[in-house]
């Protein structure tokens, strides 16, 4: 009976060493603090270059796509060419979602001014709903980001880099709820519930 009674306590005191705590930290916006790390190496890998808030320490982890550019300019199309590149020239970008289809382009990436994220709302694993095309990939995790201003900003991570940035539009939740419902497999670190 003894040997069962221990078992049984040290089952239980097992068990709750490895439930998650019913205290989660918030910032005075009432997000996770960007020193949040969720265990998975390449979403925690991001989240070390967004909290320095230096903009080039995130553009390191960009990877870039190779896509042909296109005179013509087209919504969700390839990337423009410039003057001077022939259509279908290779052009090495990082896809970004704005109201419409963007690029950044890795020539003129030291110019980008980065994320001015302040807090992280949620990170969570990418279903195969989640829109993406051959300009636009979607990634592996989702890093939902709180600007400054409000706004938000999703960077799509696959194979330990950030491989597409997401901008919904304007500083109101109800976008972002919806791409979240859209695109999420698994929630990994769920928005903060009051």
């Amino acid at each position: 009976m003894k040997f069962k009674i221990g078992s049984l306590l040290l089952a239980v005191t097992l068990l709750s060493a490895c439930q998650p705590s019913a205290q989660v930290e918030v910032n005075e916006q009432g997000y996770y603090p960007l020193t949040t790390r969720t265990g998975v190496n390449d979403v925690d890998a991001v989240l070390s270059a967004v909290e320095t808030g230096i903009a080039s320490n995130v553009a390191a982890l960009f990877k870039y796509s190779t896509i042909p550019c296109a005179t013509v300019g087209a919504l969700g199309g390839p990337p423009q060419c410039r003057a001077g590149e022939a259509e279908n020239t290779p052009v090495e970008v990082l896809p970004a979602l704005f109201s419409e289809g963007s690029y950044f382009r890795k020539d003129e990436i030291s110019t980008w001014q980065g994320l001015d994220a302040r807090s992280l709302y949620a990170v969570f694993e990418i279903s195969e709903s989640a829109y993406s095309d051959a300009y636009y990939p979607a990634g592996e995790y989702g890093i939902v980001l709180i600007r400054a201003d409000g706004s938000s900003v999703i960077l799509r991570v696959a194979g330990g880099g950030i491989v597409r940035v997401d901008y919904p539009a304007g500083p109101s939740f109800d976008m972002l709820e919806a791409i979240l419902a859209r695109d999420t497999s698994e929630m990994i670190l769920p928005p903060v519930t009051p």
